[in-house]
């Protein structure tokens, strides 16, 4: 019976981050419940109970926030691993200005922001690698751009597109309302030979809004350790987070070795309560 039950037990990812900042806080540094977040200048990014804000001081300054999702090195990823980015947002003073959004996961190799206040342009982040969605906030409407950090050294992170080698641009516009509750979600899977990367978002009157596009490059990124976020300061006033996650889906191989090591575990135990009624 013990086997059958662990046969019915599904897997699930593995959470690398899971910051719902329900100690008030932008730290410290324990994961998965809290990441230690980094703003550019030095008061651009507060909390309180349940959520993080990231401001734009009223329009006049862009911003940039990141975080580790390892405490130390990175996370590799396997053929048929999936890394995913979610988190659920709102965001203030969205007009027709036309200003950007952008978030991403990178691989910092080793060189980590250890302050507040350490600007959106740093040398520190002159080889970060990896992927990143690039859009436009406005109410006119604007589609999402699926793009690769591989143009280095750079040290704006998400600041320029010069960084960056477009995927392309795809799927239908879309607006953020002002104090709505949205849900976004970046994917990352790695099939061996290309990175399928996938971005979603929902709330509000948005539904079915998904871009996919495909890295097969043959120079792929796949060890990460950071997520960052960044708002222009034409594009709102705030974007205020409720939840950030960061997880890894393992790939169907070794998912199918840990439930066969579970399943001869538990036979195991089995057999030996068996041995000792008889």
């Amino acid at each position: 019976m013990l086997g059958c039950g662990i046969l019915a037990a599904p897997l699930s990812a593995a959470t690398l981050l899971n910051d719902g900042f329900d100690n008030g806080s932008i730290g410290p540094q324990s994961l998965p419940d809290t990441a230690q977040w980094y703003g550019s200048t030095s008061d651009n990014v507060t909390a309180s109970t349940g959520s993080m804000t990231l401001s734009t001081a009223g329009g006049t300054t862009s911003g940039l926030v990141t975080a580790y999702f390892t405490d130390s090195g990175t996370v590799s990823l396997n053929s048929g691993e999936t890394l995913t980015l979610s988190f659920v947002f709102s965001v203030t003073g969205v007009d027709s200005s036309v200003g950007y959004f952008r978030f991403g996961l990178f691989d910092s190799g080793g060189s980590r922001l250890t302050e507040q206040g350490q600007g959106a342009a740093n040398s520190l982040f002159n080889n970060y690698s990896g992927y990143a969605t690039l859009t436009n906030l406005d109410s006119d409407g604007s589609n999402i751009g699926l793009n690769k950090r591989d143009n280095l050294p750079n040290n704006a992170l998400l600041g320029t597109t010069s960084a960056y080698s477009s995927l392309g641009s795809t799927g239908a516009n879309f607006t953020l309302e002002n104090n709505t509750t949205y849900t976004s979600t970046l994917t990352l899977t790695y099939t061996g030979t290309s990175i399928i990367m996938t971005q979603s978002i929902t709330g509000g009157s948005l539904s079915g809004i998904t871009h996919t596009l495909i890295d097969d490059s043959g120079s792929l990124f796949t060890e990460f350790d950071t997520v960052a976020i960044s708002i222009q300061s034409a594009a709102a006033n705030t974007i205020t987070f409720d939840n950030i996650n960061v997880s890894v889906i393992p790939e169907p191989a070794a998912s199918s070795f840990i439930m066969t090591v579970l399943i001869l575990g538990a036979l195991a135990i089995g057999r030996s309560r068996f041995k000792r009624r008889g």
